[in-house]
């Protein structure tokens, strides 16, 4: 599988927050035409302010993809988050080169390589994703209902079981798991991976090598399997959504979930959810999970030049309008207040802290092998589930090196 090369900022938020900072030696003077999901209006009067840039959204009836491969009313700029579609994109020649435009703009110098190792692809290509925001995973818990049960946030691996059975002892569940969907079990798994096997061998797993039934992914498996087994998921886990685990932890039904923290949009209560990196495990490195959005420029782009332009100016300005007060906090986290105390630093601590950021698993699989991957792990937490680790591991690793096998090499 390609791997997926994205420019991250890792550095102090204010780098990006610069002002009076402009694109190089980029020509402005053109028409820009953005495909994406909601009005942009913050971007359209970053467009205002450039000579000769002229600003257009396109229509929504098609997905970003297809609206790259329709001959007619192509955009210049689609917003996108990084996962395997971008990269195939890519390859399928659908998505520009940024390599030959990168000294040319102000913002790339500010921003660091954190999803893969190299920034540049191994003929030369890349990167070819503009990344404006990242949403890092984390464990959301409920501060007051740790407090009454004598339990302090959990640091590591250890600390966190003993933590759920403590409270599973007072009649508690320790972690609401929304995995009706699929993709937030593949979620913990994915961490459970990191914290366990490391960077190498979770990145052998996007890549779909060294997938085997004795490899870290079975330890992962069997640490769940425990879990499971011993109740301390939610119940109805397999039918539960990912908001209504997160009710369940603001209500005191549970102490944990693991969610992404673009879940803040869900948010009701005030002062009743705590957001942490998922505990430690035995090895020194930590790789965090997270969703990093942005927009890729398209081949067929005829106004190349002030398409990234444009993006460069927004990009210095903090992406107003899809962040708030930094890149690293979505706007859908509540502004004031004691319920976001200590949010804001704790989000940049996760993204700052981490070796590496990478996508959940789902996110790096093809479609096909995606759904097999989400349903394969609904079953296996069902509550009468007699699916074993072993047995998943080994449906998971086919699913794995089946994706790896059908993308293409640029």
């Amino acid at each position: 599988m390609t791997r997926i090369r994205v420019l991250l900022p890792l550095s102090c938020a204010a780098l990006l927050a610069l002002s009076g900072c402009g694109p190089g030696s980029l020509s402005t003077r053109g028409k820009v035409l953005v495909h994406e999901s909601f009005d942009d209006s913050a971007l359209a009067a970053q467009a205002k302010a450039l000579p000769g840039l002229t600003f257009a959204e396109a229509p929504r009836t098609l997905s970003w993809r297809k609206a790259l491969e329709e001959t007619r009313s192509r955009p210049d700029l689609v917003a996108l988050s990084d996962d395997r579609d971008l990269s195939s994109a890519f390859v399928a020649g659908l998505i520009a080169d940024l390599g030959p435009y990168r000294a040319r703009l102000a913002s790339f110098p500010r921003m660091r390589t954190a999803l893969a190792p190299d920034l540049e692809a191994k003929d030369g290509k890349g990167p070819f994703f503009f990344p404006l925001t990242i949403q890092p995973w984390g464990l959301f818990y409920n501060p007051t209902l740790l407090a009454k049960s004598g339990i302090a946030k959990p640091a590591t691996l250890s600390e966190l079981e003993a933590a759920f059975e403590s409270l599973a002892k007072r009649g508690t569940r320790p972690l609401a798991l929304g995995a009706s969907a699929g993709w937030p079990a593949l979620g913990l798994l994915a961490i459970l991976d990191l914290r366990l096997g490391g960077r190498s061998a979770y990145v052998s797993e996007l890549q779909g090598k060294s997938v085997e039934p004795d490899s870290r992914l079975l330890a992962s498996l069997t640490m769940l399997e425990k879990w499971r087994d011993r109740r301390w998921l939610s119940a109805d886990a397999a039918a539960l959504s990912w908001d209504g685990a997160l009710a369940a932890v603001e209500a005191g039904r549970a102490a944990f979930t693991y969610l992404p923290s673009s879940a803040w949009s869900r948010y009701q209560k005030k002062g009743q959810l705590g957001f942490a990196a998922f505990p430690k495990g035995s090895i020194g490195e930590v790789g965090e999970l997270a969703t990093i959005e942005g927009f890729a420029l398209a081949a067929s782009s005829r106004s190349r030049e002030p398409a990234l332009a444009l993006l460069d100016v927004y990009a210095l300005a903090g992406a107003p309008g899809r962040t708030f007060e930094s890149w690293q906090l979505p706007a859908v986290v509540p502004v004031g207040g004691p319920e976001t105390e200590g949010i804001r630093g704790t989000l940049a601590g996760i993204v700052g802290g981490a070796t590496r950021l990478y996508p959940p698993l789902d996110r790096a699989l093809s479609a096909e092998a995606a759904r097999e991957a989400r349903l394969a792990m609904t079953d296996f937490l069902r509550p009468d589930s007699e699916t074993k680790a072993a047995d998943l591991a080994a449906r998971l690793a086919a699913a794995l090196t089946s994706s790896a096998a059908k993308e293409p090499t640029p």
